[in-house]
Formats: structure tokens, C-alpha cells, sequence
């Protein structure tokens, strides 16, 4: 069903559960002010802006393995990936965040604790809501149409020529 570049598909949709997690471990950090907590934290951030790099990454690949077709789905297409170069930076700066916020724990939960832990709350949230956008997006570009689907001759599928097939079957 999928070309040669199945790797974005299965790692796209990773950064968005990762983040999640993260998001609501930054809601228990401001109440549990232990290092180990914050540690936990900052490796989930991490990974999670590592699965972002990867989605790029894969990402890339994919688009030099598809075929766009011109018009909407470029659009969208543009969209999707502007939209992932974003989050990208700001999942840089939120594990940015979570690391002096680890590093705020070890020393002593102070003021600046709970505004280092409110912005990483804040960056992580939006991370969360923006990265479901960009998943939406490249749903969009597969159901709607057609990117890196391919029929069973080898020729690539649009969402027309598969009702097309469907009728004739």
C-alpha cells in the first residue's frame, strides 16, 4: 500500500503521544518538586522532540518518494511541513525549559521554579496542540489525497481513480 518510505508513517504520530505525556507530567512537576520527577520530565521532553527530528527527517524522505499532486494538496503539504519546523523550535525550547527546571529541582524549589515550570507547562501544551495540527495535516494529505498510497499495478492512487477502482470491481 505505501511506497518505498514507510518510516514516516509509523514514527509521525509518535511526537504527539510523547508530548501529551509530557504536558500532563509538567502539570504533577508544579505539585511534585523532586528532582527524579523532573528527571523523568525532562527525558520524556526529549524524546519527544527527538520523534519530532525523526518525523523531519522521515518526513524528507518521504516527499522524494511521493508523488504530490499540484494545486490543494501542495498547499497543504507546505503547511505540514512549515507547521513541523515550528513545533520543532519550540519543542527545542521546551526541553530547554525542562532541563533548568530539572536542574531548579535539585538545587531548591524557589519562585523561580514555578515560572521555569509554568513556561515549560505553557511550551509543552502548545508543542501538544500544534504537533496534533501537523498530524491532522499529513492525515489529510494520505485520506484526501492520496500521498503515498499506491494501487497493486504500482501506479499511484488519487482518492478518485480508488473510487473509480472500487465502482469497476
Amino acid at each position: 500500500m505505501f511506497k518505498e518510505a514507510p518510516m514516516h508513517a509509523m514514527i509521525a504520530n509518535i511526537p504527539l503521544v510523547v508530548f501529551l505525556i509530557a504536558a500532563v507530567l509538567s502539570i504533577l512537576a508544579l505539585f511534585v518538586k523532586k528532582g527524579t520527577f523532573n528527571l523523568i520530565l525532562f527525558i520524556v521532553t526529549a524524546i519527544g522532540t527527538l520523534g519530532m527530528y525523526g518525523s523531519i527527517v522521515t518526513g524528507q524522505a518521504a516527499l522524494e518518494a511521493y508523488h504530490v499532486p499540484a494545486g490543494a494538496a501542495t498547499k497543504l503539504l507546505e503547511q505540514h511541513q512549515h507547521l513541523a519546523s515550528t513545533v520543532m523550535i519550540i519543542a527545542l525550547v521546551a526541553t530547554g525549559f525542562t532541563f533548568i527546571q530539572l536542574i531548579l529541582a535539585y538545587i531548591k524549589p524557589t519562585k523561580v521554579y514555578k515560572i521555569v515550570s509554568l513556561v515549560s507547562l505553557v511550551l509543552l501544551i502548545v508543542t501538544s496542540v500544534l504537533t496534533l495540527q501537523i498530524v491532522k495535516k499529513g492525515t489529510q494529505l494520505v485520506y484526501k489525497y492520496g500521498v503515498g498510497v499506491e494501487k497493486d499495478e504500482g501506479t499511484s492512487s488519487t482518492p478518485e481513480t480508488m473510487i473509480d477502482d472500487h465502482k469497476s470491481s
